[in-house]
């Protein structure tokens, strides 16, 4: 993902760690709603090992041979609730 934060920091010399600059940036497009998340959450919020990924209250996490993608994040610009869950299974 990009940080338009992480990147100003970078731009005017600054030692950066990526890891303060971390979202899961999701995006959901219908012709009902549309909703886009990008909440950058610092280091103290992030957290991963060998089997998952915890950016605040989201998760990504790998169960066998799916991905799993826990949403728990706020749509901006207007604040709304974007939560659910979202399975990847690569076919073999």
């Amino acid at each position: 993902m990009f940080s338009p934060y992480y990147a100003w920091q970078r731009r005017h010399g600054n030692q950066v760690d990526p890891d303060n600059h971390c979202a899961l940036n999701v995006a959901l497009y219908s012709k009902a709603a549309r909703r886009w998340t990008m909440t950058e959450r610092g280091a103290t919020h992030c957290h991963r090992d060998e089997h998952q990924f915890t950016v605040g209250p989201s998760q990504c996490r790998m169960e066998a041979d799916t991905l799993v993608i826990d949403i728990n994040e706020v749509a901006v610009p207007w604040p709304h609730r974007v939560c659910g869950q979202v399975r990847v299974r690569a076919d073999t």
